[in-house]
């Protein structure tokens, strides 16, 4: 009888030690750009086809952009349905910063998160970047959105013409 009960007692603190050695393992949770590309991976291998985005981007940029200025872009989305969210993250490419008014970021990204998206109503946004760089730079605008069971993602490109248009056109020639 006692030999049962130690039996139990260090089945019991076996299993104990066991559990919190299993649940303090670190489980790395996806950025919302991991999940994003993710989703996108896991549609182009599902479907041949492309999918049909719901959302429509728009974006508009200043005619004229300065290295080391600040550039403000307006973003105008528009969904074909309502959603119940829609998450935007920007991540910025080389030889930009994503900026808050005078404040440069640390990281590479910023996450907006906009509620209750109505059909066919227009949304803005406004980001703000410092060029570092002349030239013909790119910066990605990752949306996600969709039920919780069926998840959504798009990824748009965008390119921004910064500085003298000599420069451009010697960098487009030379791609």
């Amino acid at each position: 009888m006692l030999y049962n009960k130690i039996l139990f007692i260090l089945l019991i603190s076996f299993s104990l030690l066991t559990g919190l050695s299993c649940s303090s393992t670190a489980i790395k949770e996806l950025s919302d750009i991991e999940l994003a590309q993710q989703i996108i991976l896991e549609r182009q291998e599902t479907s041949k086809e492309e999918a049909a985005h719901s959302i429509k981007i728009h974006v508009t940029q200043p005619e004229k952009v300065v290295v080391g200025k600040r550039l403000d872009l307006d973003i105008e989305l528009v969904s074909k349905e309502d959603l119940p969210e829609l998450t935007l993250v920007y991540e910025e490419g080389n030889g930009l910063k994503l900026t808050r008014k005078w404040l440069l970021l640390k990281q590479p990204s910023i996450k907006t998160v906009i509620k209750n998206i109505k059909a066919d109503k227009i949304y803005r946004h406004t980001v703000s970047l410092i060029p570092e760089e002349e030239g013909l730079l790119e910066f990605k605008l990752y949306l996600l959105y969709g039920s919780h069971d069926d998840k959504k993602a798009r990824q748009q490109s965008i390119h921004l013409s910064i500085g003298n248009s000599l420069a451009l056109e010697k960098q487009q020639a030379s791609q």
